[in-house]
């Protein structure tokens, strides 16, 4: 699998002290903490983080969905620095049940993953009729083109992914939403 960015993997169970260049930016990111099922931050002790943002409650929720931690770790962190609420699954079936419960205004989603990779992961989303569309932004290390996918996301981006190409890529899915960021 090829990674987003290059990054040291984390090393405590609640915090990361991961510092990742991108272009002329450095990012450390902040406490990371796991939210439980009603979205109460606690400990993080498993795979699914959210990045506390002071302004979460009104700023669009995008669901990060990757295998490999350091590519969670660079797209929550980008994600952030939007000012965007980020909340992270570690596979496809972790993913498909956080749907449910955080109702992200937008899914960013590796393909290939061991669980239920991507493909299989936007199809059932898609062809669940109690879930309201949202965008779906693929991440893929393969050279497939969009026209390849069925169903296709919104938007298909090609690892190793650019800061500036990712961030313009959420916000226009975002504003194309009605949810700008």
């Amino acid at each position: 699998m090829r990674p987003i960015a290059s990054g040291s993997p984390v090393t405590s169970s609640n915090q990361a002290r991961l510092t990742f260049a991108t272009q002329s930016a450095m990012f450390t990111p902040n406490l990371l903490r796991k939210a439980d099922a009603e979205g109460t931050p606690c400990p993080v002790t498993v795979s699914t983080y959210t990045v506390l943002c002071p302004m979460s409650c009104r700023n669009p929720r995008v669901l990060v969905v990757d295998d490999q931690p350091d590519n969670v770790m660079f797209l929550m962190l980008a994600l952030e620095m939007e000012g965007l609420e980020v909340v992270a699954a570690g596979g496809g079936r972790e993913c498909l049940e956080l749907v449910h419960r955080q109702a992200p205004q937008l899914l960013v989603l590796d393909v290939m993953m061991p669980d239920l990779d991507g493909r299989q992961v936007l199809a059932r989303l898609r062809s669940d009729p109690e879930l309201p569309h949202f965008p779906v932004m693929m991440l893929t290390a393969d050279r497939s083109p969009l026209e390849s996918y069925s169903p296709r996301p919104d938007r298909l981006l090609h690892k190793p992914v650019a800061l500036d190409e990712l961030t313009a890529a959420v916000r226009e899915l975002l504003h194309a939403a009605g949810r700008p960021s």
